[in-house]
Order: C-alpha cells, then structure tokens, then sequence
C-alpha cells in the first residue's frame, strides 16, 4: 500500500518551511555551479587563462566605450565641443546625412600627423530642429567601434520685440533687437510691411 502526501486544501496557504527548503535548494545549486567554474578555471592553461582574460576585459571595454551614446547640449554658439578622447581621429568618419558635423578638437599631432585629440565639436549642417539627434563616429565610418553622441537640441532664442511693436519708431536711429540668447547658428531679418531687411 503507497500513500501519497495531501496537498494543503485551496486557500490554505503553504507551509514556510517549504519556501526555506526551496530557498536552501537554490542556494546550494548557486555554490556547486560557483564551484563546477572556478574548478574549471583552475584546471585551464595559463594561456588560456590569458585568453579568456583579454577577452572579458575587451568585450566590458568595449561595451562601455561604445555601448551607451554621450550626452550633448547644442547651445547655438555654433560649434558645441565635449571633452573626447579619440585616437587617430583623422581615421574618424561619419555616415551621410548627418544634420551635425563632427570635427576633432585639441589635437596632438607628430610630425605633422594626428595622434589624438582630445575633444570633439558638432557644427549643424542645416538648421537644427528643437529634439535629440544622435551622431555616430567610427574608424572609416564602419559598424564597429561606432562612438554615438546624442545631441539634444533646445528651442532657438527668440528676438525680443516687446520694446517696439506698436511703437513709433525713428528713422534715423539704427533699430537694435536684442535676442533671447546667443546665436551663431541663424539669421535675423526684419520684415516692415512689404520691405525686409537683413
């Protein structure tokens, strides 16, 4: 005669020292795979040791470097620059499209040939639009070792007209319109009825 053990009726919730024997099983499975590794770690070459090393070390480089996009702030001063460090940046190139330009800055040069620069600059290409534009960089404009930025983009200073819109203005005195804030990116006209004037 066999006897089988009673599930627990519905509603009834399990008993807790069925969730510890659970907790005490996972444990254990963590320790003997832990222990099955550094077993075969130990028992490997010391080349392979080596290899296996370098490449870990290669892939956590690589994925930090260019695995996530820096950060930018397009500030219409017409060439924004953050600190970069990149080797050989006149292999650098850049896919076509692209709505900024990005150029190597600070660069130490031997015998007339680039080593390293320290920065990297993006000048807009067309007039930007307010958003986030990402920008990839990479050796001959391949796939691989692509450093990306992304570029945010705010809104465009705005021309301050509240002092004489409305207003009787001279024509003898030249009209000065002051800007929200620095631009080096966009041209200003001013358009008075039919006629505008740069």
């Amino acid at each position: 005669m066999h006897f089988r053990p009673s599930k627990p009726p519905s509603g009834v919730p399990a008993s807790p020292h069925t969730h510890t024997a659970r907790g005490k099983i996972g444990r254990v499975n963590v320790k003997q795979t832990v222990k099955k590794l550094s077993y075969r770690w130990n028992h490997l070459s010391l080349n392979k040791r080596v290899i296996i090393s370098g490449i870990f070390v290669f892939l956590a480089g690589y994925g930090l470097l260019f695995g996530f996009a820096k950060q930018v702030t397009f500030a219409y001063t017409g060439q924004d620059c953050t600190p970069q460090l990149t080797l050989l940046p006149s292999l650098m190139k850049q896919s076509d499209g692209a709505i900024f330009k990005a150029q190597a800055a600070d660069v130490f040069t031997v015998a007339g040939f680039p080593l390293a620069s320290l920065k990297t600059c993006f000048a807009p290409v067309d007039p930007p639009k307010p958003g986030n534009t990402v920008v990839a960089v990479s050796p001959f404009g391949s796939w691989f070792m692509a450093k990306k930025f992304s570029i945010q983009v705010g809104d465009p200073p705005s021309a301050k007209v509240s002092d004489f819109v409305g207003k009787t203005l001279p024509v003898t005195r030249p009209i000065e319109i002051a800007l929200s804030g620095h631009d080096e990116v966009f041209e200003y006209k001013l358009k008075i009825g039919e006629s505008r004037r740069l």
